[in-house]
């Protein structure tokens, strides 16, 4: 590999590490963790799930999972409720009013994000799109191979 590419690879790290501990900020200031917000998304895509299905969606343990909703319940975000079908198993709902700060999050993170690429000009915007795409198009090719199927194309 180049100089130029590893150095493309050592900053794709740092502004990965960057953008993470800047989101992380901006969900501490709103008393939500990141694990807390991916099981609000998973919630929110799918009513009802169980904590299993969230465990295995998400790859963490059980236990933390239901540490988060706990919190998530004392907020008033989560719900629990019994299976008609079998009471042994928990379902699991995200409020309305969940779902409105979730958005209000994500309004949020974008408008800070946006801050800080505002002052990159228009043409490097446009070159790091172009640069951006080659990458996704990469990982998609990867994928792709990886899968046996078609790759998510962004454009």
């Amino acid at each position: 590999m180049s100089e130029k590419h590893e150095l493309l690879v050592e900053l794709l790290r740092e502004v990965n590490r960057g953008v993470g501990k800047y989101v992380k900020n901006v969900l501490a200031e709103h008393d939500i963790s990141v694990p807390a917000v991916i099981i609000c998304k998973q919630l929110k895509g799918e009513a009802g799930i169980t904590i299993s299905e969230l465990a295995r969606r998400t790859g963490m343990a059980k236990s933390h999972i239901s540490n988060i909703i706990r919190e998530l319940e004392q907020k008033g975000w989560v719900r629990k409720k019994t299976d008609s079908s079998d009471h042994r198993v928990l379902r699991l709902y995200l409020h309305e009013a969940a779902s409105a700060h979730l958005e209000l999050l994500r309004i949020d993170i974008r408008q800070n994000i946006n801050a800080l690429v505002a002052d990159i000009t228009e043409q490097k915007a446009e070159d790091l799109i172009q640069g951006l795409r080659e990458i996704i198009e990469a990982l998609d090719k990867v994928r792709t191979e990886e899968n046996g199927c078609e790759g998510k194309r962004r454009q």
